[in-house]
Order: structure tokens, then C-alpha cells, then sequence
């Protein structure tokens, strides 16, 4: 019995059993997103989005056709038009995933995305929300 005794504390002094363990950093990068339960919060999420670079929160904050009825449709400035002959060919989820990929690759690692917006105009339409701004 004196040796199991003895086995067994050699064990325990030798595995630093009791000790802490440096946090292992985490697998995915710090989200600001939160549920958009108000249209403040939807866009508070697309600009964190742009901010942390993080494409999943920028798509989230589009219409999801796997929850509602409402689809995404973008709605181009005929100036916008004029210059990016591309916008009018039913731009959609797909192509703004890819444009947020493009934009993130040629924007430095140690540099945020800034968005403000200025101008803010909003219109209720049942359950959706016209929303236009200037931005910079």
C-alpha cells in the first residue's frame, strides 16, 4: 500500500496537475455583431463589418432568403450607373461578397475600413426600411 502511495505522489508532483495553462489564442477574430433587431443595429453591424474586416457580419447584414421572403435588391445612382456599367446587371449577394473580398485584399492588414455616414434619410414601407445616406 506504502508503494501505491508513493507512486501516486510522484505523480501528481511531477505533471504540475494543479497548474494553469496559457489561454490558447482564438480560432476566429473578435465580432462586433450583434442581432439586428433595429435598423440602428443593422447598420452599426455593417459598419463594424467593414471595420473588422469580417465578411460573414457583412453579409448577415443583407436579406437571407433561408429566413425571409425579401430578397436583396441594390438599386444603383444613374451616376453610378454611368461609370460601373456592371451595377445594373442584378448585382446581388454573390457579387457583394466578392466585392468585399476584392476590397479587404487590397486594404493593409494593420488598417481598418472606415465608413461614415452623413445625410441620413429613412422611410418605413411595412415591414422593410428604405434607408439613404451620403457617405465617406
Amino acid at each position: 500500500m506504502k508503494f501505491y502511495i508513493l507512486i501516486l505522489a510522484i505523480f501528481l508532483s511531477g505533471c504540475d496537475l494543479f497548474t494553469t495553462r496559457t489561454a490558447a489564442p482564438p480560432n476566429q477574430p473578435r465580432s462586433n455583431y450583434q442581432q439586428a433587431v433595429t435598423p440602428d443595429i443593422l447598420i452599426q453591424n455593417l459598419v463594424s463589418s467593414l471595420a473588422d474586416k469580417n465578411v460573414e457580419n457583412y453579409l448577415s447584414c443583407f436579406a437571407d432568403p433561408a429566413y425571409s421572403q425579401k430578397v436583396f435588391t441594390f438599386s444603383a445612382s444613374s451616376s453610378a450607373l454611368s461609370q460601373f456599367p456592371a451595377l445594373s446587371e442584378n448585382w446581388g449577394i454573390k457579387n457583394e461578397e466578392q466585392y468585399f473580398n476584392n476590397m479587404i485584399l487590397k486594404v493593409p492588414d494593420n488598417l481598418q475600413i472606415s465608413l461614415t455616414l452623413s445625410n441620413t434619410s429613412t422611410s418605413p414601407q411595412g415591414d422593410s426600411l428604405f434607408y439613404t445616406a451620403s457617405y465617406s
